[in-house]
């Protein structure tokens, strides 16, 4: 999944359940693998600075480089749409600012992890990267324009499910 729909999802879905910041959190977290686990479309390895080893995706990385800041101002863009578009749905609801600010970052931390384990490459990052892996759908031929429609989709379920 793109990082928008991690961001909602995790966002909208902790707002609808909890006004408990740490749960709120937790949902979003699990929010995240619990996608993760759907086939779908994803950009990472079209990033000029993605290093992609389809052989051992312990070896991946983002190449800090010639391509590095124009493939973190896509990440970042990709981000934002999530953040903007879970702020119009509580925009007039304040009680549920934090939960859906928790729930977002819970959302999107775990690909965070990517980066740092790309970094790093320690513990506890390798034991959250072979865990994503391994969660991680590994049908990811989904077509680019079909993969987002599709994302979008699930928003729009998730979004009329809680609210």
């Amino acid at each position: 999944m793109v990082l928008a729909t991690h961001a909602f999802a995790g966002g909208i879905l902790a707002a609808a359940i909890t006004a408990n910041p740490a749960v709120a959190f937790g949902i979003g977290v699990i929010s995240h693998f619990l996608l993760d686990a759907i086939p779908h479309w994803d950009y990472f390895d079209k990033l000029k600075s993605a290093r992609v080893n389809n052989d051992n995706y312990l070896d991946n990385d983002m190449v800090v480089g010639k391509y590095f800041l124009h493939d973190l101002s896509i990440i970042a863009l990709d981000c934002l749409i999530g953040v903007v578009a879970l702020a119009v749905i509580i925009l007039f609801r304040t009680h549920l600012f934090w939960p859906a600010l928790l729930g977002m970052i819970g959302g999107i931390l775990p690909d965070l992890f990517h980066f740092l384990y790309y970094k790093i490459r320690r513990e506890p990052f390798t034991s959250i990267e072979k865990f994503h892996h391994f969660i991680h759908a590994k049908d990811r031929g989904v077509a680019s324009i079909p993969g987002i429609a599709f994302q979008f989709a699930i928003l729009v379920v998730i979004a009329l499910a809680v609210m």
